[in-house]
């Protein structure tokens, strides 16, 4: 008996961050859908004339790097992988990119927690 009220006390602690996890999921998801519908839809970026990547290719490439610092557990170099990424984004009015790095941002934070 007591490991079942002590089953439902933790199921009822756990609700909210759980449901919470859930809908960032799936907000994140069919954000993304959208991101790669819309990015199939532009054409590509003309290379710069000095043959360098354009801002926004920087800011691509900071984000990617991010997230393998991430899936490292470095949180500190893809935090300032994110930062650099976002200023970029921020440069060349890049809201959907500024979007998801805000959100990447938030996420190592709260794992931080």
């Amino acid at each position: 008996m007591h490991n079942e009220e002590s089953g439902e006390n933790l199921m009822k602690q756990h609700r909210v961050p759980v449901l919470f996890c859930l809908s960032v999921c799936i907000v994140s998801m069919i954000a993304t859908t959208r991101v790669e519908t819309a990015h199939a839809e532009q054409p590509a970026q003309a290379p710069t004339p000095s043959g360098e990547p354009s801002l926004s290719e920087q800011a691509h490439q900071l984000y990617r790097d991010s997230l393998a610092f991430y899936q490292r557990g470095d949180m500190t170099s893809a935090l300032d992988k994110l930062t650099s990424a976002l200023e970029l984004y921020r440069r060349t009015d890049d809201r959907e990119g500024e979007r998801k790095t805000i959100n990447g941002i938030g996420v190592i934070y709260e794992d931080l927690r």
